[in-house]
């Protein structure tokens, strides 16, 4: 399964080039992609729609903390990693696993609309209901939505590649 993922090695160093994020070094996406294979399995997620995911949110940095205090590779805040069962927030499979478990209810929630599950990733699902199943008028996420698609649309095009 770790081999799917190097055409979209490619993809990311080359959307990556002249960026002020972080680079991901192909050996710490592809010691991801295990656990993002396995957790997707568990709750039946499309794998490139998590690692678009973990792009934009921590640049693949297990380490990454916001301003607003989510951690880990998923961004996940401390409410929400205790929820799914994460004890160790910066625990590569932990966070991986609790973020998968929460786009899992997301999708379900919102009815696999890719544009509303991935706003309410970011503003959370009470914000998106609030502005009537719409992305909400937040400018971080009305930034964050169409860069997610765009991640995923490229990891979608490179895996479909020859």
């Amino acid at each position: 399964m770790k081999s799917k993922y190097i055409k979209w090695l490619a993809v990311l160093a080359l959307g990556m080039i002249g960026t002020a994020s972080a680079q991901p070094f192909e050996a710490e996406i592809l010691r991801y992609s295990s656990m993002v294979d396995s957790a997707c399995r568990a709750h039946g997620v499309d794998g490139a729609l998590v690692h678009a995911l973990i792009r934009a949110e921590s640049s693949y940095n297990p380490n990454a903390v916001s301003p607003a205090g989510a951690s880990g590779l998923m961004q996940l805040m401390p409410e929400t990693a205790k929820r799914y069962g994460v004890r160790n927030i910066f625990d590569p499979a932990q966070n991986i696993n609790g973020g998968v478990k929460l786009l899992k209810e997301l999708l379900v929630l919102f009815d696999d609309d890719m544009e509303l599950v991935i706003a309410a990733y970011n503003a959370g699902p009470n914000a998106v209901i609030r502005a009537g199943n719409r992305i909400p008028a937040y400018p971080q996420t009305t930034a964050y939505v169409p860069k997610v698609i765009g991640y995923y649309r490229d990891l979608q095009a490179s895996l479909s590649r020859p």
